[in-house]
């Protein structure tokens, strides 16, 4: 299993150098499944998100959060960091402020409930998969610089 640092040769630079190239990480099938699914259920559950904006300010920034969050997830699924680590951050930020409403919500309005279950359930499932890739590459840096 590689851990994604090419070395190569740099016949510019003095003889016997070598230059470090980072290759883009791979991702399981899982994992980019999950992210998937995530990305659909965001955008699924926009049309009621905007009907509960009531003023142009509350739609724009539903709008943009939710590109902000296509962006990630397509850069998490390209394997840059600079997708995945916002990516996780997102996901594991929604879970954390959707659970505690969601009994509130069953009692009060069963649609948001089965939207907001909708959405704990594939970001959390996100952030679980690509958390666990994220800990395999850093134990394989661990384990590359320890021993």
């Amino acid at each position: 299993m590689s851990n994604g640092i090419v070395v190569e040769l740099d016949p510019e630079q003095n003889p016997g150098s070598a230059k470090t190239v980072r290759a883009p990480r791979e991702m399981s099938r899982a994992a980019r499944l999950s992210v998937y699914i995530a990305t659909i259920w965001v955008w699924l559950e926009l049309p009621w998100e905007l009907l509960a904006g009531s003023t142009e300010g509350q739609i724009f920034a539903v709008l943009v959060s939710k590109l902000i969050f296509l962006l990630a997830a397509i850069l998490t699924v390209m394997g840059s960091a600079w997708g995945r680590y916002p990516f996780l951050f997102i996901c594991g930020l929604s879970v954390w402020a959707i659970a505690p409403a969601l009994p509130m919500e069953f009692e009060k309005f069963p649609l948001a409930f089965v939207l907001s279950a909708g959405e704990l359930v594939t970001k959390a499932a996100a952030f679980l998969a690509i958390h666990g890739g994220c800990r395999r590459v850093l134990s394989a840096v661990r384990r590359s610089v320890i021993g």
